[in-house]
This record gives structure tokens, C-alpha cells and sequence, in this order.
């Protein structure tokens, strides 16, 4: 971190990508970006409206899935940012490091609040499988412009871009990587949450048909990641369709929480 992320070190390339996802004060913030790239997939996919709207809750349900672990982290562990940790270096139980006060961090900023630490992260690591795990599919192309009048960036996969934009806070210098890795995980998790039972449809499949973009069948490292994440289900690649008696254990569980107040 005290190379990769120091403002003392030029690095064009690093800058340019912390800048592109920093989505700070007055963008739709980290949760808007990932709802764009539902947007220009979706367009791209020729959805229809129904399923449209249903990529669009999924992938929200996901993200707001993750806000109370990232918060709750955030303020019982009270972790380190980084500029703090290297500033401070010699003060830890740690005989290993150094305190460095002249270190900064290539974003220009500390952050006022504690990282997420080393078990779970924030939206600007998304909960990925969302998109993958709806398509069945992860490597979709798509071009992506976060802000308005802004840059735009071409994206080989949903995977590429999450692993960029989780890398550009640690190139800022205002994460550390194993943050940025339980981040991801985190994501993983939930977005498996909810693909599993969240908006199942009635009949026919779930998920879409595992596909490459061009028709073609995805490698053998999409599929892995899909089935590893659960997202299109146990059986094959594609989810059975919900049950009758998983539909009534479902809305049982929702009464159950309305009458216990929760």
C-alpha cells in the first residue's frame, strides 16, 4: 500500500481510475453506477419491460443487501484507513512497520469514517453475481459512463469491471486490498442471497440460459464462478422454478416477521 496507493509516486493510469469510480458528492454514488450498467445491459439484451424491472430489483435488493454489514463494520471495528495506519506506523504492536508522516494517499483525501476492514466492504464492490447470475453469463461486454459528460470505459465482463472498481480505491490509497477481497466476497455472498429466493418466477426457468454474448457456450472459468456463487441454483445452470410449497414457506416467513415486528 505505501507504493501503490502513494500520491508521492505519479501513476497517470491509477489516478484516471480512482477518479473514474470515486463517485463522490453530487453523482449518483457508487449504488447508481451499478444500476447503469443494468441500464445499458439491459438495452443491449433487448429485455423486455418484466424483465427489465426485475434485473433492476434484483440488483438493488443485492446492493441494499449489503449497506448494514458495511456499516456495522465500519463502526465496531473502526479499522485503519490507510493513511493513518502508514502515518502511525510506529506506533502499532507491530515491530515490522514504519511511520512515515509525509505519506499521502493518491485520492487526496483520508476519508472521514473507518475503512470496512478485513470482512466486508462497501457498494463501490458490488454485489457482482447480480448481473452474472441473472444472465447466466458473465462475460457481456458493455461501454459504461458513470457521470454524465464523463469518460467511458469498455468492459470485457461484469467480473472485469467489479474487480476494477474494488483495485481503484486501493490505487487511491484509501483501501487496503484484503479490504477490497472481502469486499468482493461479501458481494458474492449476498447477491447468492438473493438470486436463490428473491423474484423467482412462477414457471419455466429463473435464470437466463448460460450463454456467451456471441450464442456461444461460456468457458468453463464463467461457469465455475456462476455455480460456485449459486447464482442460477443446484441443478444445472438453470434454477428450478419456485415450488408451491417453497412460494407458501416464503410468505409464511413474511407473516412471521410482520406479526414479530421485525
Amino acid at each position: 500500500m505505501k507504493i501503490v496507493g502513494n500520491a508521492g509516486i505519479p501513476d497517470a493510469a491509477k489516478l484516471a481510475t480512482y477518479q473514474y469510480w470515486a463517485l463522490g458528492a453530487g453523482t449518483s454514488q457508487p449504488p447508481g453506477a451499478w444500476i447503469e450498467v443494468a441500464r445499458v445491459v439491459s438495452a443491449s439484451r433487448s429485455l423486455d419491460l418484466a424483465e427489465t424491472a426485475r434485473l433492476f430489483a434484483l440488483a438493488s435488493m443485492a446492493m441494499a443487501g449489503t449497506v448494514a454489514p458495511t456499516y456495522l463494520t465500519k463502526f465496531n471495528v473502526r479499522f485503519w484507513r490507510p493513511t493513518t495506519a502508514i502515518r502511525e506506523g510506529d506506533l502499532d504492536p507491530n515491530s515490522s512497520t514504519e511511520g512515515d508522516l509525509a505519506w499521502s494517499a493518491r485520492a487526496g483525501t483520508v476519508e472521514g469514517h473507518p475503512s470496512t476492514g478485513p470482512v466486508t466492504a462497501r457498494s463501490a464492490r458490488p454485489p457482482r453475481p447480480s448481473w452474472p447470475g441473472f444472465f447466466c453469463n458473465d462475460a457481456i461486454p458493455f461501454d459504461l459512463t458513470v457521470v454524465p459528460g464523463g469518460p467511458t470505459r469498455h468492459y470485457d465482463s461484469f467480473s472485469t469491471a467489479a474487480a476494477e472498481a474494488g483495485r481503484s480505491r486501493v490505487g487511491g490509497g484509501i483501501h487496503f486490498e484484503f479490504s477490497n477481497q472481502a469486499g468482493l466476497v461479501a458481494g458474492r455472498s449476498v447477491a447468492a442471497e438473493v438470486l436463490s429466493g428473491s423474484l423467482l418466477l412462477g414457471k419455466g426457468p429463473t435464470h437466463f440460459a448460460p450463454v456467451r454474448a456471441d450464442g456461444g457456450p461460456i468457458s468453463a472459468a464463467a461457469a465455475s464462478l456462476i455455480a460456485s456463487a449459486r447464482s442460477c441454483g443446484r441443478h444445472g445452470f438453470v434454477k428450478k422454478s419456485a415450488t408451491p410449497a417453497s412460494r407458501a414457506r416464503r410468505a409464511g416467513n413474511r407473516r412471521a416477521h410482520v406479526r414479530s415486528g421485525r
